[in-house]
């Protein structure tokens, strides 16, 4: 089946019945929680209002990729066995036995949204930290130093926001986020089969000493001499894969924790200001 020809739109019962939907709305600000008065516009905060509509706007796209990721893992990605050695067929390693045509693009599908997702979901606290620079009238600018600037003037001026952060970053299930996000960032999908090829470099080995028509050099018993260097390695194995049924649970569990700690810190600099 041509990879187009695989594509589909989620179905009324797809939509109705999406896992944690209402986790991904809770993920959406509202301006009263930062104090924002809908009839009147806010001079201390100027662009306020601008930047929880930007950050609602993607809330709602990531809405829509999670949406599209959950109709194709629910269709069935039989890939809880990823490998089987010896193959079906006598090859040495046959990647997911259990697939049919349907399953490969259901596969590949899952894999875009999923990227996606972590890209999105990555960009959302991007935003929370420009509502930051704004509300705390920071106005570092917006580049790739933004992050850690305005981490940086919380921990001096606002640690227990900051605290939040630190607690986030140390977090086993942001780790396992930020895992999939740097995969999806570098070209490789978080339920890609990978590190089939291992390369080592500055391996310390023992080699044989070998003459000018290298043969080895003996000793006066007829042993070979060796020596100890160092030396690139690499090895053949079957690799690493993630299950799409991990995947899913990590994209639930961490837009939950995402939630919970954009409110605490919406609540916390309200209070603080």
């Amino acid at each position: 089946m041509n990879i187009w020809d695989s594509f589909e739109i989620p179905t009324l019962e797809d939509r109705q019945n999406l896992p944690h939907a209402d986790v991904l709305h809770s993920l959406r600000i509202e301006e009263s929680e930062l104090g924002l008065d809908p009839s009147s516009f806010c001079l201390a905060h100027p662009r306020l209002r601008e930047l929880i509509r930007e950050y609602n706007n993607k809330v709602g796209d990531l809405m829509i990729t999670y949406t599209l990721a959950y109709h194709y893992f629910r269709a069935g990605i039989p890939d809880d066995r990823w490998y089987q050695s010896p193959g079906k067929h006598g090859q040495s390693v046959q990647y997911m036995p259990d697939f049919s045509d349907e399953h490969w693009n259901r596969n590949m599908w899952f894999g875009y949204f999923t990227n996606v997702y972590y890209i999105w979901i990555s960009s959302i606290w991007d935003s929370i930290i420009e509502i930051i620079n704004h509300y705390y009238d920071y106005d570092f600018p917006v580049d790739l130093r933004l992050r850690n600037a305005v981490l940086k003037k919380l921990k001096d001026e606002h640690p227990n926001v900051h605290a939040i952060f630190h607690d986030i970053l140390n977090a086993d299930l942001y780790k396992k986020a930020q895992e999939y996000r740097t995969a999806a960032s570098h070209g490789s999908s978080p339920n890609s089969i990978k590190n089939t090829i291992r390369y080592e470099k500055d391996i310390v080995s023992t080699f044989p000493v070998l003459d000018d028509n290298g043969m080895p050099v003996l000793d006066a018993e007829g042993k070979p001499i060796t020596k100890r260097m160092k030396a690139r390695k690499i090895s053949f194995g079957i690799g690493k894969y993630t299950p799409t049924s991990v995947i899913f649970q990590n994209m639930q569990d961490y837009a939950k924790l995402s939630a919970e700690k954009i409110h605490e810190i919406m609540t916390l600099m309200r209070e603080n200001l």
